[in-house]
Parts: C-alpha cells; sequence; structure tokens
C-alpha cells in the first residue's frame, strides 16, 4: 500500500482494495496489518473496521472482533451489518443467545429487508419457539390446565 501511496494514490482510496485481495489471497494476517495501522489514524472508518472485524474473526480471534465491532456501533449505533455480525459472533463464538437475540432484534430494526433478514427472522423464530417449549416443560401443570375444556 506504502507503494501507491508514495506514487499519489489516496491512502482512504488505496487500502480497502489491498485488505481485499491480501484477504482473497487468504493472507489474512497481512490484510489486518494494513487495515489496522488505518483505522489508528482514521477512526471513523467503520466499514473498514466491520471488515477488520470479520478478518479478526476468521483468525479465531473473537474477543478482538467483537471489540471492533462495540467500537462501530459506539460511532454508527444503525450500522446492521455491525449489529448481524456481533450476533453471530455472540451466538456461535461465544454460545451467548439472549445477546445475539439482542444484536439480531437490533439488525432487523435497522434493515428488515437486509440480505440477512431471512436467516436472522429465521433463528429469531427458533429461539422462542424453544423457549416456549422449554416453559412448557418447566410448568406441566399449566400446559394441562391450558388443554383442558
Amino acid at each position: 500500500m506504502m507503494l501507491a501511496v508514495r506514487q499519489g494514490y489516496p491512502e482512504q482510496q488505496a487500502v480497502l482494495p489491498i485488505v481485499r485481495v491480501c484477504a482473497e489471497a487468504s493472507r489474512l494476517q497481512a490484510a489486518l496489518d494494513h487495515a489496522l495501522p488505518f483505522l489508528r489514524h482514521h477512526p471513523q472508518a467503520w466499514r473498514l473496521r466491520i471488515v477488520v472485524a470479520s478478518l479478526q474473526a476468521a483468525l479465531d480471534r473473537p474477543t478482538q472482533a467483537a471489540a471492533e465491532l462495540r467500537r462501530v456501533l459506539m460511532q454508527q449505533p444503525d450500522a446492521a451489518p455491525a449489529h448481524y455480525r456481533l450476533g453471530v459472533l455472540q451466538r456461535d463464538a461465544f454460545r451467548d443467545r439472549a445477546a445475539a437475540r439482542r444484536s439480531f432484534e437490533a439488525y432487523l430494526r435497522h434493515d428488515r429487508e437486509g440480505r440477512f433478514a431471512p436467516e436472522v427472522t429465521a433463528w429469531l423464530a427458533e429461539q422462542r419457539a424453544r423457549r416456549h417449549s422449554i416453559a412448557a416443560l418447566q410448568h406441566p401443570a399449566r400446559r394441562t390446565r391450558e388443554a383442558q375444556p
């Protein structure tokens, strides 16, 4: 990236293509090595920060990924992709269904027709059904009374 910048290419336009090329070549750490210094100087570049979070997650660094996503949400509370990715981390890496549910619900509030809306909607419905089933098992007398005419 430095060569492109030295030759006059704007750093803000150079960083994302270089990060993307590195990631596509499975050079995830190299992608981070280009992105992180840029973010230190341009902390408002929240879209790149979401990419960094995805790279961190792919490198099995869920804590760092979640921290990046929380930084995004502090700057851009309506950033639906950050809510979605944080929900995925909370669900899959941290096994925290309650936190994942909150993040997925926030995703849907900000992008109900979004790319991941069908997946999120289905997962939330499964969780509601699961909670209902658990409640019914914990309170069989209530279920029996409700079933009587």
